[in-house]
């Protein structure tokens, strides 16, 4: 009985491990070349497309081949393992096959499900950072101001924001004004600016917001500097713009501009929106006010939370479909996937970044540093999960005349587990990185 029932544990696990490895090698690893082809193709525009095209298929056959070849010599394992020779092994697949087929299925099916489920794609939801609810509620989180700038709220709800908020609606114990300006000059400090999203804003996972770089810059140069952050997390190159020309009147030495590979290349030519902020935090997620966020075609302004919450209702959820055929795709994570996939024209999220757009607001605010004497800094932060590329080279087009620097000793354990953000080493690590970049810009001052 001991035998026997080792002998199917040793069956499960190895038809588990199966199939998790198809799942790895088919769906995972030639999704993830299929993206990375995408966004290639449109940031650097590849003038040999053809050949491009014909490199990433070879890559996706010879990997489907090398799996099928790992799967049949994982399951002769697993059948001597369970001590099946090579002749009974075969003999039991001739004599049930169809057992063999829909168990296979099956299982292949029920992981699919699950690692779906474990990603938060909901049944009936494409999006995994959406959900539909009963009652939407909106919670005060940014503002935007008449030029379209973006800033906290000063009563924000955010559960990782965990510092004041200024009168200017900016992560900071210190107003931006006149007189705190004037009182930098008398303490014969220099004004650095540090201008970005979530990262700059002060996210870490221990330690509090004295663990984030940018507390951490304000800290160890409080002798020499003054460190303004303007850290709006959510927001894109448009918006450091904005906060830029609005406070460059104060005539900062340093200008430092964070930005993430992971989401601040703009998906499209965004326009300011007075008094529109970037996004909706609700209960049913963080809902952006752009159209072209949520479905392809001409961009739409969504002015209000209801506004942005019933077009993500329309175009990324099955919810308000009546129909039986939609009522019975909703079921599953899989088959609401597979129906979006079919229906990418009409309702696929914009994946593809627009170079010249983003370009277009980095250029913008070197312009801004330029015109006020001030030194601009790009300081580049690695997506997480592709540390390997050669960002320099991937980016050479979209800061080409820009001074921009690269940290070279960022790894996979200086990032949060199952985030995008900084741990509290990564924060030291890239605080570190800053301070001597801003030390080298203030030599060249005057």
């Amino acid at each position: 009985m001991k035998k026997i029932l080792l002998r199917s544990i040793w069956l499960i696990a190895g038809t588990i491990l199966a199939v998790a490895a198809l799942w790895f090698f088919v769906f995972a690893f030639c999704g993830f070349a299929e993206g990375e082809y995408k966004i290639l193709r449109n940031e650097l525009q590849f003038t040999s497309k053809a050949v491009f095209q014909r490199g990433y298929w070879i890559l996706v056959i010879a990997t489907r081949v090398l799996t099928l070849v790992g799967l049949f010599v994982f399951s002769r394992w697993c059948f001597t393992k369970i001590g099946l020779s090579r002749q009974k092994a075969k003999t039991f697949i001739a004599q049930n096959p169809w057992i063999i087929s829909w168990v296979t299925v099956a299982l292949v099916l029920a992981v699919f499900e699950g690692y779906l489920r474990y990603k938060s794609l909901r049944p009936a939801c494409f999006y995994s950072n959406f959900r539909p609810v009963e009652k939407l509620v909106s919670y005060p989180r940014h503002l935007a101001d008449s030029t379209g700038m973006n800033y906290w709220h000063p009563r924000s709800w955010d559960g990782q924001v965990f510092h004041p908020v200024n009168g200017q609606g900016f992560l900071s114990d210190t107003n931006y004004t006149e007189e705190t300006r004037h009182n930098v000059v008398l303490q014969n400090k220099k004004l650095v600016f540090g201008i970005g999203d979530s990262f700059m804003e002060g996210i870490t996972d221990s330690g509090g917001y004295s663990a984030t770089f940018p507390e951490i810059v304000r800290h160890d140069m409080d002798s020499t500097i003054a460190f303004w952050p303007f850290g709006v997390g959510g927001t894109d190159p448009l918006n450091y713009y904005l906060i830029l020309n609005n406070y460059i009147k104060y005539k900062p030495d340093v200008v430092v501009v964070t930005f993430c590979a992971a989401n601040d290349l703009m998906k499209y030519d965004r326009k300011p929106a007075p008094f529109v902020p970037q996004h909706f935090s609700t209960n049913a997620g963080f809902i952006s006010s752009n159209s072209a966020d949520v479905m392809n075609g001409p961009n739409r302004l969504l002015k209000t939370p209801d506004e942005a919450y019933g077009l993500m209702l329309e175009r990324g959820t099955l919810t308000r479909r009546n129909d039986i055929w939609s009522r019975m795709l909703a079921t599953t994570s899989i088959t609401t996937q597979l129906y979006y996939m079919a229906e990418k024209k009409n309702y696929i999220i914009v994946e593809q970044g627009d170079t010249m757009a983003t370009r277009h607001w980095l250029l913008g605010i070197d312009s801004l540093c330029k015109q006020a004497g001030a030194h601009c800094i790009f300081a580049f932060i690695p997506e997480k999960n592709s540390l390997g590329l050669n960002w320099k080279e991937k980016y050479a087009r979209l800061f080409s005349g820009l001074h921009v620097l690269y940290p070279i000793d960022i790894t996979l354990a200086d990032y949060i587990p199952k985030d995008t953000h900084f741990n509290a080493q990564g924060n030291k690590k890239f605080a570190l990185f800053l301070e001597r970049a801003i030390v080298d810009e203030l030599k060249k001052a005057p």
